[in-house]
């Protein structure tokens, strides 16, 4: 039976070999993506699949802190093909890129503070070398005065890869107002 890429000439009609891969089939079988609910950063660090989750909730602890105090060096947390979309800070969903993005954070106003609401924290290791997380926060601007204060319920979706120099790096963010 020849067999390229996980892909063999055999009667069944093009499934991938080796079920539980990252993605399972072309038919939904079950995947082995693993997915932490609620997760917190784990005591010990003993496996890839344990510093993986710490490192990407303390990314996306750093990236939320960047937007607070900085708003222009979130690039830096970013891959060079990075795509964002956030109306919530940028003012529209338009998809930008690393590039871009740096230009339009020095238009805005940085966040006082976030809120990240662990209870909602999912994250998923997608690959070895590669994390998805998802949360709910609340984002916070001070005023001039208390009346001119601002809440907003948010939701972020984020991909983080690790580089060969064992960096990590956010490929993708999403960040939408929360119901």
């Amino acid at each position: 039976m020849s067999q390229v890429l996980g892909l063999t000439n055999q009667s069944g009609g093009g499934q991938m070999q080796g079920a539980g891969k990252v993605g399972g089939g072309f038919h939904g079988e079950a995947s082995d993506v693993k997915h932490y609910s609620g997760a917190k950063k784990p005591k010990e660090r003993n496996t890839i699949a344990k510093r993986n989750l710490a490192d990407a909730i303390d990314c996306e602890t750093l990236l939320w802190r960047a937007y607070c105090d900085e708003p222009d060096s979130v690039p830096e947390y970013m891959s060079k093909d990075a795509m964002v979309i956030d109306p919530v800070t940028l003012g529209d969903a338009t998809p930008v890129g690393r590039e871009d993005l740096e230009g339009r954070l020095k238009q805005v106003q940085p966040w006082t503070a976030y809120r990240i609401h662990k209870d909602t924290r999912v994250v998923s290791q997608i690959g070895l070398m590669s994390m998805a997380t998802m949360c709910r926060l609340t984002l916070y601007k001070m005023g001039a005065s208390a009346k001119d204060n601002e809440q907003v319920e948010a939701v972020s979706s984020s991909v983080w890869r690790q580089t060969a120099g064992a960096e990590w790096e956010c490929c993708s963010l999403m960040v939408g107002y929360a119901e």
